[in-house]
């Protein structure tokens, strides 16, 4: 039976910021990097008389106005290879002359197919009541890049010259020509300039997509998508309709509304795997762009053709290289949490996703991962499609343990999304022998993994006392009362998080355990030095534990010993209200009571030896 009337909090939304005056080193490094990006973006490069040395592509371009910021959306697939990202993924910093030590990336849509790093830092918020769900991450990209398979190898000029240094000028009227040359009825002046198109939509520092876009590629460019005849011109002309859809929104909706959709999802069933590669790199740079593409895509029957795709056409087998972008368009699908799918195409979906857990490819498996994770987050439908998904849930826990940090971290999301669900739900995981590794990863990961990690935990003690029970017996108490004392914000607040569900849920011999690990002095330490936020669970967390009658007295005893009175009446006089009330609460129901008969008894003492 519980101790405490006040619910267990299981969360799985957004969380908030801590308050400024409270910031971590990490957070003013975070804003300084910010701003630092800012003013390096407005730093060009010393004048070179060599034009070929210059990097800025304000200096390479004549008569083209560039804006003076850097494409932080989506990278480019470029001549020499591809760029990939997890969907939550942020963009490196350009090179510069000078960037601060201190340098951190600014966030990007995920449009490019980058890592998501081992040590993001996601901001948090509560929801009143009900389960944590996932907290949005603002995550630091490692920058790992991974080779084309199909792209450039398979791209040839008809000179034979890929890479030549004729088209990094240009002009307006340069690429008028370039776009004349993509609608002529001669194939050899087709292709050429075709694939002059794709070189310059591929370049990594500012690819002309705005001036392409007002020189009226998109016609021509998409009649050559039909070109079933001729994959070459078909392959190349995909290509570069991909790049001018890594844009930004107003130039991903400019291909959308070109009509490339249905051409591009038709494509995905073409005979040439690299025409299919090509397609679905294009449809996950415009699914990576907003709610309105995932919904149109998810409309023109994007699901059905994906599906088939990665399970292979005619009774072969995909290439690797074709799964592997594949599952990233399908987690870009998912990304949202307002992604509604039929009932039949999200089963499907899950199924396919339980498959690719255990597909021969860490790339593949960290991808559907990610879109396990988004799917278990979006409601209760999602979530228990994944539980029921034939060995999705033990896939995903073997998974925490893998030895690649980018496994462990959308690992960790989907594990955190799914104890955010029912008792169901969270036995799954714990069935799975989940709380050993999860356990681990609290006393040896690095600060978003621990952070993770306490997250996970704190939605399984919201559970019920058997669960409970096992959280203690696995012997992470101790790691989560040490993770009070930890210098960053967010693991300090989830393990805060952890404790204090567990007295919520949890009976007397649990909380006394408690106790006995020092949890109350702990707690204590959390009030004199804690962020605002945990500081009001802190005080929820201490007024459970002091209701319980077995361990109040005991509970009191150290919250003296550690000045645990002292703490209380200054936040007593708290500017947040909720802390203020919470403290003199508990001054009042069970230490100013106890001051006053302690001084009712004084005067009796005295009245007497004054008789």
């Amino acid at each position: 039976m519980s101790v405490s009337s006040t619910p267990a909090l299981l969360r799985r939304g957004k969380d908030i910021k801590p308050s400024n005056n409270a910031m971590d080193i990490e957070s003013i490094r975070s804003r300084r990097a910010k701003l630092e990006n800012i003013l390096n973006t407005r730093r060009p490069r010393p004048l070179s008389r060599d034009l070929t040395s210059l990097s800025h592509p304000s200096l390479l371009k004549v008569g083209v106005e560039v804006p003076p910021t850097w494409p932080a959306r989506r990278r480019h697939s470029t001549d020499a290879h591809r760029v990939f990202s997890d969907p939550l993924a942020l963009h490196p910093i350009p090179s510069f002359p000078y960037i601060s030590p201190y340098a951190r990336p600014l966030p990007g849509i995920g449009k490019s197919r980058e890592m998501n790093s081992y040590e993001s830092t996601p901001a948090q918020s509560r929801q009143s009541s009900g389960k944590r769900k996932t907290p949005d991450a603002s995550s630091t990209n490692t920058g790992e890049k991974r080779p084309s398979t199909g792209g450039s190898q398979a791209s040839t000029d008809t000179d034979g010259e890929d890479n030549g240094l004729e088209d990094l000028q240009y002009t307006q009227a340069t690429l008028e020509e370039i776009v004349k040359g993509i609608g002529s009825s001669n194939h050899e002046r087709c292709l050429k300039n075709t694939i002059r198109a794709r070189k310059l939509l591929s370049k990594e520092d500012g690819p002309p997509i705005e001036e392409f876009l007002q020189a009226g590629i998109l016609p021509p460019l998409i009649s050559l998508l039909q070109q079933e005849d001729d994959s070459n011109l078909q392959f190349e002309a995909t290509w570069a309709l991909t790049n001018l859809a890594a844009g930004n929104s107003d130039q991903t909706s400019a291909v959308v509304e070109a009509g490339s959709v249905p051409i591009l999802i038709y494509l995905l069933g073409s005979k040439t795997m690299k025409v299919q590669e090509q397609a679905a790199w294009a449809l996950g740079n415009i699914a990576g762009d907003g709610h309105q593409f995932r919904t149109h895509l998810v409309s023109q029957g994007i699901v059905t053709s994906l599906l088939d795709t990665i399970n292979g056409r005619d009774g072969k087998s995909a290439q690797v290289s074709l799964v592997r972008v594949a599952t990233w368009v399908l987690s870009n699908l998912f990304r949202y949490k307002d992604q509604k799918l039929p009932e039949q195409e999200l089963a499907a979906c899950v199924n396919a996703i339980s498959d690719l857990l255990i597909y021969p490819d860490s790339e593949v498996n960290i991808d559907a991962l990610w879109a396990a994770s988004y799917i278990a987050e979006t409601d209760d439908e999602g979530l228990q499609e994944v539980v029921s998904a034939p060995g999705a849930v033990a896939s995903i826990v073997r998974h925490l343990s893998c030895s690649d940090k980018h496994m462990v971290t959308p690992a960790l999301r989907a594990v955190g999304n799914i104890v955010a669900g029912n008792d169901e739900h969270t036995d799954a995981v714990v069935d799975a022998g989940a709380l050993p590794i999860l356990t681990h990863l609290l006393r040896t990961g690095r600060q978003n993994i621990k952070k993770e990690a306490a997250w996970a935990i704190s939605n399984i003690t919201a559970g019920n006392e058997n669960q409970i029970q096992k959280v203690i017996d696995t012997g992470v108490l101790p790691d989560l009362i040490a993770a009070l004392s930890e210098s960053f914000l967010d693991v300090q607040r989830e393990a805060t998080w952890a404790i204090g569900n567990l007295t919520s849920g949890g009976n007397e011999e649990q909380v006394k355990e408690l106790l006995e690990a020092g949890g109350v002095a702990a707690l204590v330490q959390i009030l004199a030095r804690g962020e605002a936020n945990i500081m009001d669970v802190a005080l929820t967390t201490l007024d459970n534990i002091l209701k319980v009658e077995e361990v109040s007295q005991e509970a009191k005893t150290q919250i003296v010993a550690a000045k645990g009175v002292e703490l209380l009446e200054a936040l007593d006089k708290h500017v947040n209200e909720s802390i203020r009330e919470k403290a003199s609460g508990i001054l009042e129901t069970y230490f100013r009571e106890d001051q006053h008969e302690d001084d009712q008894e004084q005067d009796t003492n005295s009245h007497l030896d004054d008789t």
